[in-house]
């Protein structure tokens, strides 16, 4: 099988996922009342702070968008990227016991501030063309306020959420087709993989800034 066959097959669960979020979101704005109209913008980033699991294919697609990027943007997202798995690997050392699926666990990850290593300066997302899965179904209602500690519940369209979750879910049964080693796991844990992407400028440049 091409090595491009599984990304095309990713763009387009992705890409149906997309069209489901957009149409939702439409008709949330369409009722004209401010308490259904999603809260999420460029430059609203409480979300880019969370856990986020992700699938070996969804990575790997990551891993081929950062090696097309410019010099200077690989160098800054490499130097992002060891500040990251710097305060990720404190936070393991400290963090509650559980699962990284539990809300507690979250809710402690949440409080921590650590940005995604592909949060830009201004917020941005620079790998968005390739963001997760997960990232493009998160969404919140009325305000981001709550986003910012998650404690009291976001409000959500559940029909989102639904789509969100079948799309992970047709991302995993494609990689276990594709027999690819290991489910998934977090940002964090495909560190090795990006750090190759990347190039080895980039990343002796992010350890120079450690």
């Amino acid at each position: 099988m091409s090595a491009s066959l599984p990304f095309a097959a990713l763009d387009q669960i992705a890409a149906g996922l997309d069209r489901t979020v957009d149409e939702w979101f439409a008709r949330a704005r369409a009722t004209g009342r401010p308490e259904d109209r999603p809260a999420c913008r460029r430059g609203c980033a409480f979300c880019c702070h969370q856990l986020v699991p992700l699938t070996t294919l969804e990575a790997q697609r990551i891993g081929a968008y950062l090696s097309t990027l410019p010099r200077h943007q690989r160098r800054q997202i490499g130097a992002s990227l060891e500040r990251h798995l710097d305060r990720f690997s404190q936070w393991v050392k400290d963090r509650p016991a559980g699962d990284v699926r539990d809300r507690a666990v979250n809710l402690d990850y949440l409080r921590q501030r650590i940005p995604c290593p592909f949060l830009g300066p201004e917020s941005e997302c620079r790998i968005y063309p390739v963001r997760p899965l997960l990232c493009r179904g998160h969404h919140a209602l009325e305000t981001s306020a709550r986003c910012q500690t998650a404690e009291t519940q976001i409000r959500t369209i559940p029909a989102v959420d639904a789509a969100t979750t079948a799309a992970m879910r047709q991302a995993q049964v494609l990689v276990e087709q594709l027999h690819l080693p290991g489910g998934g796991g977090l940002i964090s844990s495909f560190v090795p993989m990006f750090r190759v992407a990347l190039g080895r400028d980039s990343t002796r440049a992010g350890a120079q800034r450690r």
